[in-house]
């Protein structure tokens, strides 16, 4: 729980899910159109940004740096 705490903290992992959430909300806006489409291409770009944050960040602590 510490650890979530701390990431949570983190700026990088903001900055992941931020870019999600707008590639997954235009994304969404644009290829399929709506509101709630776009609402959860938003929610869903946001998880993937900080996924993808987590794969990177277990990649540089099991490469040692």
């Amino acid at each position: 729980m510490k650890l979530l705490r701390d990431l949570m903290r983190d700026p990088v992992i903001w900055v992941f899910a931020v870019a999600g959430a707008v590639i997954g909300g235009v994304g969404a806006f644009f290829l399929i159109g709506g509101v709630w489409l776009t609402i959860a291409g938003v929610a869903g770009g946001a998880v993937t940004g900080v996924i993808v944050f987590m794969i990177l960040l277990m990649i540089a602590l099991a490469s040692g740096g």
